[in-house]
């Protein structure tokens, strides 16, 4: 498993985390994607 791979499953469980802790709270949910999506693109595209 390459970096990318072992990241996939991390953010996987997070999400699944997330919603077992709050599954009503969907605005939270979608900030927490929109960070990994953040994140993911930092680590592809280093400054």
């Amino acid at each position: 498993m390459d970096k990318f791979d072992l990241l996939l499953v991390s953010n996987v469980i997070t999400v699944l985390v997330c919603t077992a802790i709050n599954k009503t709270d969907i605005a939270w949910i979608k900030q927490g994607m929109q960070q990994l999506r953040d994140d993911i693109q930092a680590l592809r595209d280093p400054k």
